[in-house]
């Protein structure tokens, strides 16, 4: 459980309070229900976060360099314009600002995959617990909180931490799983 491996990791490092408390994370499903996955292909991918380096958007913009089938779509706040137009170049993407959270959410409904490529070690992402917890499948980075939280094959996607070739050839492997029927299982 993930608040169980932040508790641990608090500990580890020193920090052993008697205000230290597990708060349950998110629950999800068990399994789909009927209409709840959207199984068809739509050949469009979304990322959701700040626009810096460390969120790691250049990463499927050189993933998806020679890959003029897929849609990206971006939301988040550009913290860095020069990263930002440093992605540009590698890939066209769609840049549509920032939503609130519980719009971005009904939109997810449009996207096969939700790309986290996290350049920088992630504890618990919000995005993918989200993702997961709304029915979109996830190809992340294996950071340690990504892999804790996504099932290879399951329920989304790893690829190798901080590699663009490995992230285009696991979304290659996912676009191919989807139009052989594959379903994440949440």
């Amino acid at each position: 459980m993930i608040s169980n491996w932040f508790k641990e990791i608090l500990i580890n490092n020193g920090y052993n309070s008697s205000n230290l408390v597990r708060i349950p994370s998110v629950q999800f499903m068990s399994e789909n229900k009927p209409g709840e996955y959207e199984s068809t292909i739509k050949n469009k991918i979304l990322f959701i976060g700040r626009i810096e380096e460390q969120k790691g958007l250049l990463l499927i913009c050189e993933a998806l360099t020679n890959n003029a089938t897929i849609i990206l779509d971006v939301y988040g706040n550009v913290v860095d314009e020069v990263y930002f137009k440093i992605c540009k170049k590698h890939f066209n993407f769609n840049y549509k600002g920032v939503l609130s959270q519980d719009v971005l959410m009904t939109k997810l409904k449009e996207y096969d995959f939700v790309i986290v490529p996290s350049v920088a070690p992630e504890m618990s992402p919000m995005v993918v617990l989200e993702s997961l917890n709304h029915f979109t499948p996830v190809i992340a980075s294996g950071s340690k909180g990504n892999v804790e939280l996504i099932h290879n094959g399951v329920n989304g996607f790893l690829f190798k931490y901080d590699d663009a070739k490995d992230l285009g050839a696991t979304i290659d492997k996912a676009y191919g799983l989807k139009k052989e029927g594959w379903v994440p299982v949440f």
